[in-house]
């Protein structure tokens, strides 16, 4: 039954009431029990026919705003779930690429949308270092967005030069102790998990490093090859051609099991460093206040997806490490690594404004 209609007859019921009640008096009295039980039927049937509207989502397109140039890892991510997802939603998945702000220009916009299932965010946990990192912003992570599936995460690698005189964490600690002038580590940029994952180990490790801040990850590792700085963070897909061919050593890295494309490679913990775990997550959010219908099958279809043997094999050889994991546990996530990183970013003294 069409909801116009339905409102339509209630409102003609309430106009014939009124007009039956001043020209019968007290006969109206004996049809109110059965007028306000067909009203209260006919606001039953609106509710269900919403319920029943619910699963048929979606009816159109889904953009899903990328807020990074294309091409780079979340870029490559967003595409492949989305082809996935569109072949089983029934819908054309459209990729959006909004950069700028370290993400927070994609965020903001997905965060003032529609809260439909239409406008959804391809984010990562630049999200949750932002608000540290900006006096202001026109949005709130934890207040105007709500994690939807978490897709996956890669550790990061410590590198150095293969000239540099150590092989495993505990011979580079000892020799940034020693030397006279304290280390440069390079950067994707100030403010980035690599940047902080730097400022992590300086704090845990005991040792004096100074941090040099790149344009994307591409200038700092030209420099790290150049002699220019002596070690950084850098994901796997980046480093892993130049420690192939000998031209980077791999010291550590920072999940706490250890990289599927780097099995010979020891974690930060099995190093002896403690409280060290950073995993730079990628994954889909969507405004709050997204039918919560909505959410959960859009976080089943991605789920979905990431099990299908082309994706798990795409995604492994890009060292990523597919994240299974619920969807409230991921709002939750969301919200505890907020908290994890306002001390880390403070320490640095890293601000984006």
């Amino acid at each position: 039954m069409n909801s116009v209609h339905i409102h339509s007859d209630v409102r003609h019921a309430r106009i014939r009431l009124d007009v039956s009640a001043a020209r019968h008096g007290r006969k109206i009295r004996g049809l109110l029990p059965g007028l306000i039980l067909a009203a209260a039927t006919l606001s039953t049937a609106i509710d269900a026919g919403a319920q029943i509207a619910a699963p048929t989502y979606p009816t159109q397109p889904i953009h899903m705003v990328v807020p990074f140039t294309p091409g780079g890892s979340t870029d490559v991510m967003a595409r492949v779930i989305g082809n996935e997802v569109s072949k089983t939603l029934g819908q054309p998945v459209i990729v959006d690429n909004k950069p700028g702000a370290n993400s927070n220009l994609g965020a903001s916009y997905v965060a003032h949308a529609a809260p439909d299932g239409y406008t959804l965010l391809v984010g990562t946990t630049a999200l949750t270092t932002n608000p540290s990192l900006y006096k202001s912003l026109s949005y709130s992570i934890v207040n105007d967005l709500v994690g939807v599936a978490n897709i996956a995460a890669v550790p990061l690698v410590l590198v150095v030069p293969a000239s540099l005189p150590a092989n495993n964490l505990k011979e580079l600690v000892d020799y940034a102790k020693k030397s006279t002038t304290p280390l440069n580590f390079a950067s994707t940029g100030s403010g980035s998990v690599a940047h902080l994952a730097g400022e992590l180990l300086k704090r845990q490790a005991g040792i004096d490093m100074a941090h040099i801040p790149y344009k994307g990850a591409a200038p700092a590792v030209a420099a790290l090859l150049g002699g220019q700085v002596q070690m950084m963070f850098d994901t796997p897909t980046s480093s892993l051609p130049f420690i192939t061919s000998g031209k980077l050593k791999a010291i550590v890295t920072t999940g706490l099991e250890r990289s599927a494309v780097l099995k010979d490679v020891q974690t930060v913990k099995e190093s002896g460093v403690a409280d060290f775990d950073i995993m730079a997550w990628t994954g889909v959010l969507a405004p709050k206040g997204t039918p919560p219908a909505v959410v959960a099958k859009l976080h089943a279809q991605v789920e979905k997806a990431l099990e299908l043997p082309d994706v798990v094999s795409r995604f492994n050889n890009l060292g990523l490490v597919i994240v299974k994991e619920s969807q409230p546990a991921f709002a939750a996530r969301i919200r505890s690594d907020v908290d994890k990183w306002a001390p880390i970013v403070k320490a640095s003294g890293a601000r984006l404004d």
